[in-house]
This record gives structure tokens, C-alpha cells and sequence, in this order.
């Protein structure tokens, strides 16, 4: 098993800006603020998708920049055995052998 602390993609992260909580609190307290009327259900559906649509791409963003060269070729180093175990499956005996 390998460590994590020697895992690179475990150092970078993602760590939110803020809770999505926090974030229409924040939202209302702007509103309020400038003494705007509520928003009507439409407008508010809206603003959620548009901040959904601004977190998957920060996202895709760092999950892009964490994917490097190395992570990749570990991963396809370890599919066939973590697909076995996750199938319950006994190595081969030549696999056994040779290992």
C-alpha cells in the first residue's frame, strides 16, 4: 500500500472557497445591502446553476493539474490488481512466482 504522504496529488488538494451556505448568506447579506427586492424563483435558479457551472470548472481545472504524468502511469500500473481485489479474485500462480 502506498503511503500518502508520498503521494503528490494528496498535497494539492481542493479545498473549497467557501460553504455553499455561507455563500448565500453572504448573497442575501449583498442584497439587503443595496435594498433590492428578493429574487424571483427563475432568477434564483439561474444564479445557482451559473455558480454549479463556475465550480465544476474550477474543479476540472485542479483535478487537470493534479492528473500528472506520474499519476497516471501509477494508476494504470495498479488497475488489474485493484480490479481483482475488488472482484475477490486470487492472482494467477505464475503471477505468484514471478513476483
Amino acid at each position: 500500500m502506498l503511503a500518502f504522504s508520498a503521494c503528490a496529488s494528496r498535497q494539492k488538494a481542493m479545498i473549497p472557497d467557501e460553504a455553499p451556505e455561507a455563500e448565500l448568506q453572504r448573497i442575501d447579506a449583498e442584497a439587503r445591502e443595496l435594498k433590492q427586492q428578493p429574487l424571483t424563483k427563475a432568477q434564483g435558479r439561474r444564479a445557482m446553476r451559473k455558480r454549479e457551472k463556475v465550480r465544476e470548472r474550477t474543479y476540472e481545472k485542479h483535478h487537470d493539474r493534479i492528473q500528472t504524468k506520474e499519476v497516471r502511469k501509477r494508476m494504470k500500473k495498479n488497475a488489474k490488481k485493484s480490479g481483482m481485489s475488488n472482484d475477490n479474485k486470487k492472482p494467477s500462480g505464475v503471477k505468484k512466482l514471478f513476483k
